[in-house]
């Protein structure tokens, strides 16, 4: 008498899909009815399956028919290649192969960067993350052709989702993973984070999906038609990062800059600092909070931003000094807002003149010039569409809505020819 459906012992059983490319393999958990699949994951297709045995089904259904079914996916898969394709390379081999990958594996042993993250029950967390960093390194791709590229080579592949979840791990667990390479990293150098370079930027998604941080905002890579995210980062005075936080892609610059030192003080636990950062970064309400912390600063500042009466301070040219080449001149100022609410602060102002960079803005101007010239019609005009891409650059004065005129703003010449570089810094 033929057994009833629920009858048959539940164990891991195999599906067949036929599609264009040939009979796909996959493995899975029945439902306690032995009706469907609780969960499967894909493993390959029978006709490359061949390469390691004659009958590949019939091999795989005697291997997995023993898994336990509280196995996960990764479990699954991690014992099923070890059975079924038996390793054929040996680990001496793969190394060979595959140039850089033991120094990768050595650098992720040394620094312990999972010490003390959420427990996992992932099998394959270590080996996935190994080859998106070996990937990385080697050639930048995606997360998904790392996962192709790996099963191409014949890697020790996991499954795809395996790549993703492994991502998902990291960023629940970003800050203790950069807590332990700091840890490490200053408990074998002399590493100082009392000093810190800080920045931030954009990178784009090529998605249809706005989801999350992705959103549309002032980008850095000219893809304004793309979403985005912004990425705040600061480095120590070697260059090597120490923290990074991610931002929705529609923040200012201006704005990153608060949240950020206060995860670095939570984080690093840090009392005392200098910032260095650049002009995006230089408004009030920043230099105002560093202040508060009685934490340093060095931060240039918009020339055009500042006041006429601070404009002619700047092209006058008493009180500057020429040391072997470096003309500067400094003042103090007291802190303020709106020219009110003293803090009882005071800023060093540091402005210098570099001709390297007086040199480069000329040549850069000749060649806005000339690019626009090249464009003009009979009437001296540049229509908009001509001018798609170009910068449009202060010395471009539009005339209507469809052409620009090129004009020289005499009253800015001597402005325009000299680079000034102003410092806002705490005493």
């Amino acid at each position: 008498m033929k057994k009833s459906r629920n009858d048959v012992k539940r164990q891991w059983r195999t599906s067949i899909a036929r599609v264009k490319k040939g009979e796909y393999l996959s493995i899975g958990v029945p439902r306690p009815d032995n009706k469907g699949f609780v969960y499967r994951l894909g493993y390959g297709y029978l006709h490359e399956l061949k390469q390691y045995h004659d009958d590949p089904l019939a091999i795989i259904k005697a291997i997995i028919a023993n898994f336990p079914l509280s196995w996960t996916k990764e479990q699954a898969r991690t014992k099923l290649d070890e059975i079924f394709k038996e390793k054929k390379e040996t680990k001496k081999e793969v190394l060979e192969r595959f140039k850089g990958y033991e120094v990768v594996e050595k650098l992720f042993d040394y620094f312990i960067i999972f010490n003390d993250c959420s427990p996992t029950k992932s099998t394959t967390l270590k080996d996935v993350v190994l080859q998106l960093i070996y990937q990385r390194i080697k050639n930048p791709i995606s997360v998904f052709n790392t996962y192709k590229t790996a099963k191409k080579e014949k890697i020790d592949t996991h499954s795809k989702n395996s790549f993703y979840r492994s991502l998902d791990y990291i960023a629940k667990n970003k800050d203790e993973i950069l807590r332990n390479l700091n840890a490490k990293i200053c408990a074998n150098t002399n590493r100082k984070i009392d000093v810190l370079w800080f920045d931030a930027t954009t990178t784009y998604f090529e998605t249809f999906s706005r989801e999350g941080y992705k959103k549309p905002g002032y980008s850095k890579d000219g893809k304004f038609k793309e979403d985005q995210i912004v990425i705040g980062m600061a480095t120590d005075e070697n260059g090597i990062p120490l923290h990074y936080k991610i931002f929705p892609g529609n923040v200012a610059d201006p704005n990153t800059l608060i949240p950020f030192m206060l995860e670095i003080a939570d984080i690093y636990e840090v009392n005392s600092v200098t910032i260095i950062a650049d002009k995006g970064m230089s408004v009030n309400r920043n230099i105002r909070f560093l202040e508060s912390k009685n934490w340093k600063y060095i931060i240039s500042y918009r020339m055009k931003a500042g006041s006429k009466q601070f404009k002619e301070y700047i092209l006058d040219e008493k009180d500057y000094i020429n040391d072997g080449g470096l003309i500067y001149k400094t003042r103090d100022i007291a802190s303020s807002y709106n020219k009110k609410r003293i803090n009882g602060h005071f800023r060093r102002q540091i402005i210098s003149f570099s001709q390297k960079r007086a040199t480069k803005d000329k040549n850069d101007r000749d060649i806005l010039i000339q690019n626009f010239t090249k464009k003009m019609n009979k009437d001296n005009l540049v229509s908009c569409d001509d001018l798609a891409g170009s910068k449009k650059y202060r010395f471009f004065k539009p005339i209507n809505k469809g052409a620009f005129l090129w004009t020289w703003h005499r009253k800015n010449t001597r402005r325009s020819k000299i680079w000034w570089i102003l410092c806002l810094w705490n005493k």
